[in-house]
């Protein structure tokens, strides 16, 4: 008997949830309706948008560095007062990695005027050869506001502005348990989305380049001046071994390859854009707004449902 009177007790309560419902069905009809058709207005207003994507793996440089030769060779590295790697080091494709969106690569970038003038080719007044300032209401309220604070309401494109855009824009995934990264950009014209990508991964590549060419020809000078000033034969054959390996980093920075990182993927703009998907974007609109006016429903007809509830009790 009192299993019958819980279900009883329960369907009550069900019906009296599902009754505001049913008296307010335009509402619950109207609410997922109007989500489906804002998301359908909001895709079709947006600028399509194109993803290229490369897949990238690290390359050998490792065994190049003075610190990774010197690692068994402690009596000569206290000599030559060179601190021995350890397992903290940081590998050539780690700083790779970190160079994609610092300033210091969109700095680099930005020395040549015809990519910054590509990236932001919306500023850029090919006719008068010139930085144009944006338009609109947004820029409106800088122009008003940002002097009153001591910040200039506009700036051209430099350094930093790509690197804050690549914050936006750029985008690194890991693939599985591998040292293997998918790179993918965002952009509305696929060609330029596979240039800039293609382009980042080259001067990337090109400062850490930079960086070990300029790191070698330090230590082959030092080595060379410790080999002429060194009378222990011991010392001076592990200073020209040393120094044949910096002379082999020399010419491997100087070979037109990839330093820190290849390509193993090479850069693809999809065929379509990667931003408009209105069917999923309106179902999922469509489901949520079902929820929302449901649930909206039922609080509104709580107040109907507790005096209908008092009203039986009080007939009891």
């Amino acid at each position: 008997m009192e299993l019958a009177a819980l279900a009883e007790a329960g369907t009550d309560l069900t019906a009296s949830l599902w009754a505001p419902v049913r008296q307010r069905w335009l509402m619950v009809v109207l609410g997922p309706l109007v989500a489906i058709v804002a998301v359908l207005v909001w895709q079709a207003a947006q600028t399509p948008e194109y993803t290229a994507r490369a897949v990238l793996a690290p390359t050998d440089q490792e065994g190049g560095d003075l610190k990774s030769q010197l690692s068994s060779l402690s009596s000569l590295a206290s000599i030559a007062g060179v601190k021995l790697g350890d397992k903290g080091t940081v590998s050539e494709f780690e700083k790779f990695q970190y160079l994609l969106f610092s300033d210091r690569l969109g700095l680099f970038q930005a020395r040549t005027p015809r990519f910054l003038q590509l990236v932001f080719a919306k500023q850029w007044d090919s006719a008068r050869r010139r930085w144009r300032k944006p338009d609109g209401l947004g820029q409106s309220i800088k122009d008003s506001l940002f002097p009153v604070f001591g910040i200039p309401p506009w700036l051209p494109p430099d350094g930093r502005n790509l690197a804050m855009l690549y914050d936006r824009k750029l985008s690194v995934r890991k693939l599985g348990d591998t040292q293997l990264l998918q790179l993918s950009y965002v952009d509305p014209d696929p060609v330029r989305a596979g240039y800039i990508l293609r382009s980042v991964i080259h001067d990337a590549n090109e400062l850490l380049r930079r960086d070990a060419q300029r790191r070698s020809q330090m230590q082959a000078t030092y080595l060379r001046h410790q080999l002429a000033i060194s009378q222990v034969q011991e010392y001076r054959d592990n200073f020209v071994a040393l120094l044949a390996r910096q002379e082999q980093t020399l010419m491997l920075t100087n070979a037109d390859l990839p330093y820190a990182a290849e390509t193993l993927q090479a850069e693809t703009a999809a065929r379509e854009p990667t931003s408009q998907r209105p069917f999923l974007y309106a179902a999922i609109a469509g489901a949520i707004g079902l929820c929302v006016t449901v649930f909206a429903a039922i609080v509104l007809g709580v107040p109907t449902w507790r005096r209908a509830a008092i009203a039986a009790d009080l007939e009891a």
